[in-house]
């Protein structure tokens, strides 16, 4: 977002408070981040970044190319709301767990 004061153009460089559409904002920032990681690996929901897979070899690889997608963009991640290895998900409201194509929720 650029507006002016009249003394030139002025920019944010975080996202300001009070923003109506700020969540529907990060959600497409996270999407443009990792639009080369397909949906079948990783899920942008709003400010949730979900990663599944099949088994433990390939969670350590999609968990590699996450991260350093997310670092080459200089976003950090919160270490405190990261939740990694777990074999069922509340997510909505919703539990999730035992889908036989996926073994892992990072």
């Amino acid at each position: 977002m650029v507006f002016t004061l009249g003394q030139g153009l002025w920019e944010f460089t975080f996202m300001p408070f009070r923003l109506c559409n700020s969540p529907v904002t990060f959600k497409r920032v996270k999407e443009k981040i990792l639009h080369s990681i397909p949906p079948s690996i990783c899920m942008v929901y709003l400010d949730n970044i979900l990663l599944h897979t099949a088994n433990s070899n390939n969670a350590f690889a999609n968990l590699r190319q996450v991260l350093q997608q997310i670092a080459s963009a200089n976003l950090h991640l919160n270490p405190e709301k990261c939740h990694l290895f777990h074999h069922e998900l509340i997510f909505l409201k919703h539990e999730q767990k035992n889908y036989p194509e996926i073994k892992y929720v990072l």
